[in-house]
């Protein structure tokens, strides 16, 4: 699996089944600043976030799958919707919270497991929902954290970053998937994207769910690029 470096400047191949390979990713993708929210997700040329059997692994690569490591790497909680959950397997971050996020509550079907290493499980749920996410997580050790829910009965993205910015996580990184992402980034809390390209056409869920949105201007920070055709790009908000 080899991975170069095309923006700012060019650098590489490295080789990402090597110790010193991944360092260099990990380096890559170091976080600017002392806190930081970062949007992390996958697309293919035409903007779908997830292939014909409605999960994004099935457009996702080995490499793409390295560089969400090494984005989750500097984190210290990564956040999903329940959507995702209930649809995908999510592996637990390594020394990071996981935080999901739910309106309803419901996470029946989820292949949650335990943290090896022990961080914690949140579930940031409304005060309805609370008492069915409970059920629903018996046997994995979890906090359920209540919050008031927007006009359509939805965590709002400013009550999920600010209760974690309170509780001392600076690094958050956002998964989606694509209804949740559309939150952060309507709620411009988006500091960084980190989006994955794949070289396909077609699929389902366009990456920022449906309907029309502004327009927001992406100012590239680095672009990686490997050997099957993806691209791994970093982009700022144009004005940050």
């Amino acid at each position: 699996m080899l991975l170069r470096r095309v923006l700012p400047t060019t650098e590489g191949p490295i080789a990402l089944d090597t110790n010193e390979g991944r360092e260099q990713l990990a380096e890559w993708y170091r976080p600017h600043g002392d806190a930081s929210m970062r949007l992390m997700m996958i697309a293919t040329l035409d903007g779908r976030a997830a292939g014909g059997d409605g999960v994004s692994d099935s457009v996702s690569s080995p490499v793409d799958r390295r560089v969400l490591q090494a984005v989750r790497g500097h984190a210290d909680a990564v956040i999903v919707g329940a959507g995702t959950v209930r649809r995908e397997s999510v592996g637990r971050p390594p020394a990071a919270a996981l935080v999901v996020v739910t309106a309803s509550g419901t996470l029946d079907g989820h292949r949650l497991r335990e943290s090896n290493d022990g961080s914690p499980l949140i579930i940031m749920t409304t005060p309805d929902g609370a008492e069915r996410a409970r059920a629903a997580l018996t046997r994995i050790p979890h906090e359920i954290v209540t919050v008031t829910g927007d006009d359509a009965g939805r965590p709002t993205a400013d009550a999920v970053v600010g209760i974690l910015r309170r509780r001392g996580y600076a690094h958050l990184v956002c998964e989606g998937g694509p209804t949740l992402a559309a939150q952060f980034v309507d709620a411009a809390l988006i500091d960084e994207y980190c989006l994955t390209t794949a070289p396909a056409l077609g699929g389902a869920q366009p990456l920022l769910g449906e309907g029309d949105r502004p327009l927001t201007h992406l100012v590239p920070r680095q672009l990686l690029v490997d050997d099957a055709g993806f691209s791994y790009g970093r982009w700022l908000p144009a004005g940050r």
